[in-house]
């Protein structure tokens, strides 16, 4: 058992534990489950050691009479950041002459210049890669250390197929699964769709970066890149390179508690002052997008994802934060509802 929770003045919920390894059978994980509930658990905390289980887990959760959290291994999440990390690159190699030509291509197409005429030095081993992009070292022609965001040839065609394959999965969802009928499935896929087709556009992320960079231009304790408009276009995007390590990456087996507390309040400070002082917010701040960098900063890349707020969101914002802090729960459900655009 983990104990029970209590929220403002309302009653606490019970949280319960179990462990659920490789050889448990989903009937009786699921049986266990429903076993705690009777005995009066809210929630149900898992905790699984090995991939098998995880795997496991995850078929038992829509059938669940409560809310199931899964508590899976450092270790596969370590390894699952480690399959992030190595998505396919489309590698800079001579003995690879179609993915060679498919990059020089889209930086001729959208720069007018070649590899070489643009920058003195380029890295043909990608520095780290997504779905839609990949990036490269270069240095420029005035010697700065930068970072090129390449585009995937074909991207766009290649995300319009899964968004139609994502359709039609969230069509057959609401038609069929009762369990997931409060849910809009494809409002949701929609809300994605739209997230996924402005990140195509560089541009628009050039914007982003600009903006953050205007906004923490006075605060030493957060460096955003700067942004070179020559270098730039819808489908490339040059940057400042950051000297650093991701978050994802840190080894904090080392690091005292203070030092700890130190980054945790640079990063927290950074997201409060972007959403109570700007209005404007990075929209996408998992630990590969926050760089520790070596001279002491927090330092921000990725800006395809932003959101912004209004005064009047603000205001409400403000207030639901207030209310949150001093408990006052009665207040919390009447200023929920804010806009995020």
């Amino acid at each position: 058992m983990v104990g029970d929770v209590a929220v403002g003045g309302h009653a606490p919920i019970s949280v319960q534990s179990m462990t659920v390894t490789r050889t448990a059978d989903v009937e009786g994980t699921l049986q266990q489950v429903y076993e705690l509930a009777m005995a009066g658990a809210d929630i149900v905390r898992c905790t699984c050691n090995e991939v098998e289980a995880a795997e496991g887990l995850a078929r038992i959760v829509p059938r669940s009479p409560v809310p199931i959290v899964a508590d899976i291994h450092h270790q596969y999440r370590l390894a699952l950041a480690a399959l992030e990390a190595g998505v396919h690159c489309l590698r800079l190699n001579p003995g690879n002459i179609s993915d060679r030509k498919e990059v020089e291509q889209v930086i001729e197409q959208e720069l007018g210049l070649t590899i070489e005429r643009a920058f003195v030095d380029f890295d043909r081993k990608p520095l780290a890669a997504a779905s839609i992009g990949q990036v490269h070292r270069a240095r420029l022609p005035n010697g700065t250390d930068a970072v090129v965001k390449i585009q995937r040839p074909n991207a766009p065609q290649k995300i319009e197929a899964d968004l139609e394959l994502l359709y039609q999965a969230a069509r057959i969802v609401r038609e069929r699964v009762k369990a997931l009928r409060f849910i809009n499935t494809v409002g949701l896929v929609d809300e994605f769709a739209r997230s996924i087709r402005s990140e195509l556009d560089y541009g628009r992320e050039a914007i982003n970066a600009e903006r953050f960079k205007r906004n923490f231009a006075g605060n030493p304790r957060v460096r955003v890149p700067n942004v070179y408009r020559p270098y730039s276009s819808r489908r490339v995007l040059t940057l400042d390179y950051l000297d650093g390590t991701e978050l994802s990456r840190l080894e904090l087996d080392g690091w005292n508690v203070e030092q700890r507390r130190r980054l945790a309040y640079g990063i927290a400070e950074a997201w409060m002052e972007m959403i109570f002082r700007h209005g404007f917010f990075h929209g996408d701040p998992h630990p590969a997008n926050i760089i520790c960098l070596a001279d002491g900063p927090v330092g921000l890349i990725d800006f395809g994802q932003a959101g912004r707020f209004s005064d009047e969101d603000l205001s409400r914002l403000t207030a639901l934060f207030i209310d949150a802090v001093n408990e006052n729960v009665e207040m919390l459900p009447k200023l929920s509802l804010i806009h995020i655009s």
